[in-house]
C-alpha cells in the first residue's frame, strides 16, 4: 500500500473521538456522526458533506473500495478486529449479517 498508517491503540486521538459518537451528547457536541458500512460510505461520497477519514479492518487491505477512498483523497486508517468492534454502534447486528467492516466520520453541513 505504501502510505498505509495502521493504528493499534484504542487511546489513539482518532478512535478516542470516534467512540465519542456512540452517545448522541458525543455527536450534538462535535457535530459529527458515525457510519458503518461500504453502502453508507459511498452515500455520504454522493453527498455535500465533509468526510474526515475512514476506518478499515486490517483484513481488508485489498478491498477494491480502498481505490475509491484514495482516488477521492479520503484519509483511511487499518484497525485490528478489537479495535473495530470497540467503534461498532450494533456489534452483535454487525457480526451476524457481515457488514463489510468499514467506519466513516464526517461532518454534519
Amino acid at each position: 500500500m505504501g502510505n498505509e498508517i495502521n493504528i493499534t491503540s484504542i487511546k489513539d486521538e482518532r478512535i478516542v473521538e470516534a467512540r465519542s459518537l456512540q452517545t448522541s451528547a458525543g455527536r450534538l457536541g462535535q457535530k459529527k456522526i458515525l457510519l458503518e458500512g461500504v453502502e453508507q460510505i459511498s452515500w455520504s461520497l454522493e453527498s455535500p458533506c465533509h468526510l474526515q477519514h475512514v476506518f478499515v479492518h486490517d483484513k481488508q487491505k485489498d478491498h477494491p473500495f480502498i481505490k475509491t477512498l484514495t482516488s477521492k483523497k479520503i484519509p483511511f486508517y487499518f484497525v485490528s478486529d478489537g479495535i473495530l468492534k470497540k467503534l461498532l454502534i450494533r456489534p452483535t447486528l454487525h457480526h451476524l449479517l457481515e457488514w463489510p467492516t468499514f467506519q466513516i466520520k464526517y461532518l454534519i453541513n
